[in-house]
């Protein structure tokens, strides 16, 4: 029977060592299964993080590219609009240089027919003035002292 005792106090003892074990295992369970649902949320939590960041990047990418080509359109406009206004003024340039060319063209050509006329009314006045001279001075025309008139169509003087 003391064998039988011995038996008993060893069931007894191992008894606790294994309900002691199994609540061992149990919390080691009970705590990796809280490890790994923590380790999940905070993945999870990462990636929606990395997500939302990843989107709000791209939404600041498009703004940013929604910009960067309205600016440049702002630009390429204020580009043609320098352009035609430096069109504008070259072409306004070359017109007054044109019409300056112009009037100084008509100047000469006018300017040249109204220096012929007044040449030949000089001419003729000179001529009158010298044949008046002459006839007056010299008496080519023989009227000594009289005034004579030079006609130009036979280049002869007369009183």
């Amino acid at each position: 029977m003391l064998k039988h005792s011995t038996d008993a106090c060893a069931q007894h003892v191992a008894l606790p060592a294994l309900q002691n074990e199994a609540a061992a295992r149990s919390v080691v369970e009970t705590e990796r299964a809280a490890f790994v649902t923590k380790r999940q949320t905070f993945h999870d939590t990462q990636a929606a993080t990395l997500k939302a960041r990843r989107t709000d990047k791209l939404k600041q990418l498009d703004r940013d590219e929604a910009v960067h080509r309205s600016l440049l359109r702002r630009k390429e406009e204020a580009e043609r609009e320098e352009l035609r206004v430096e069109l504008a003024l070259a072409e306004a340039t070359r017109r007054r240089q044109a019409e300056a060319v112009q009037l100084a063209a008509q100047d000469v050509t006018h300017g040249i027919d109204t220096f012929e006329i007044n040449m030949k009314r000089l001419l003729k006045g000179m001529l009158l003035l010298v044949c008046v001279c002459v006839c007056v001075g010299v008496g080519v025309c023989g009227w000594v002292g009289e005034v004579a008139v030079h006609n130009e169509a036979n280049h002869a003087c007369t009183a």
